[in-house]
């Protein structure tokens, strides 16, 4: 295998990996906003909310806005 093509196998194995931890990380932050909301839902208050899921009071303000639309 030439350096070349182990430098590209190298790029696409690193791009792969950056996709994988990003969509993790979107699943979280998924995760942590269907938790928020189910708080949310049960009365909880902003800042427990806040702390409990690691969004911030601004995010947990704007779901509790959309919740009572």
């Amino acid at each position: 295998m030439s350096i070349l093509q182990r430098r590209e196998e190298l790029g696409v194995q690193r791009g792969i990996e950056k996709g994988i931890e990003k969509g993790i990380e979107e699943g979280r932050r998924a995760r942590s906003i269907e938790v928020a909301k189910n708080l949310l839902r049960e009365g909880a208050e902003i800042a427990l909310v806040a702390k409990a899921t690691d969004l911030s009071k601004s995010e947990v303000e704007k779901l509790k806005k959309e919740l009572n639309k």
